[in-house]
């Protein structure tokens, strides 16, 4: 591990990560590439979190009570000195030899902002494989085109400069701003690479950030959240038709999740939320061929 002048700075938030961050420090010093830092924002770990990483030698600590996660990975982003930065959240771990597959790669291909490679999702005790997860396709996203499915930036190297750029997260959407920076970056026509790779080993369990159960009042803030952010890009017409069609697809989906919780909860105003639906519904049936004609024209170049 090489902390003067790292290609790679790894940023790990922790909160109470007793269970499983040893897991995930070891998984960054078994790789075989060394020339990486390892940046860990404790946002005040009342169990033996503080203790389990103090056990490992050269990782730069920052105590930090009361930060969102978003919040968290800024502090790290400031302070970072590698050209690109990987996220590893506290409950995850990253793949043997992940490291120097993708320096082999940006030996190769030195100039691209962003590296994209897959993960792979387990349950708790990582003994079964529940699915595959990829990002976005790097070809589309540089064209403004974000995969519903694919909406993440786990298991992406991205350039240290972009998230300068872009002015990092924005730490005001405490539980969405991952969607905002993806956004803004897909608008920015950053160049893209596809590493054919897994290196993202994914816990998932139920106190999971990512993929735990969510609470009913937490869902309704993701949704909000969401809708603030989306509204920014929905009816600007000079935004690209890919990203227009992503955020009506997520609105689409946030609002289906309102109607259900207000269904179940005997509220008669998921039938505004209903009528509400039909603008999005007819945008969507509207420029769904033109933009699969578009995303046809991208894959032949």
């Amino acid at each position: 591990m090489i902390k003067n002048n790292p290609l790679i700075t790894v940023i790990t938030p922790t909160l109470n990560s007793e269970k499983y961050i040893k897991e995930c420090i070891e998984s960054t010093y078994r790789q075989s590439f060394d020339n990486f830092e390892h940046i860990i924002v404790d946002g005040g770990s009342h169990d033996s979190t503080i203790e389990i990483i103090h056990n490992h030698i050269n990782l730069t600590i920052i105590h930090q009570k009361d930060l969102n996660v978003y919040d968290a990975y800024n502090k790290a982003l400031k302070i970072a000195k590698g050209k690109y930065v990987f996220i590893l959240n506290s409950d995850d771990k990253i793949s043997e030899n992940s490291f120097h597959k993708f320096y082999q790669l940006y030996k190769l291909n030195p100039d691209y902002d962003l590296y994209s490679s897959g993960g792979i999702e387990f349950d708790s005790t990582l003994t079964k494989t529940l699915r595959k997860r990829f990002f976005t396709n790097p070809k589309f996203f540089s064209r403004g085109i974000i995969n519903f499915k694919g909406q993440s930036i786990l298991g992406c190297y991205i350039k240290l400069d972009l998230y300068k750029k872009l002015n990092f997260f924005d730490i005001s959407f405490n539980i969405s701003s991952d969607k905002d920076f993806l956004i803004k970056m897909s608008l920015s026509k950053i160049k893209c690479f596809e590493m054919n790779h897994f290196s993202y080993i994914i816990r998932s369990h139920k106190n999971s950030i990512t993929f735990g159960g969510t609470p009913e009042k937490e869902l309704l803030n993701i949704i909000n959240q969401n809708n603030k952010i989306l509204s920014q890009y929905i009816n600007n017409i000079e935004i690209p038709i890919g990203v227009r069609y992503f955020c009506n697809l997520i609105f689409f989906y946030r609002k289906v999740q309102l109607i259900k919780i207000q269904i179940k909860n005997k509220k008669i105003s998921f039938i505004k939320n209903s009528i509400s639906l039909l603008p999005v519904i007819s945008y969507l049936l509207v420029y769904f061929l033109p933009f699969s004609v578009y995303k046809l024209l991208i894959k032949t170049k």
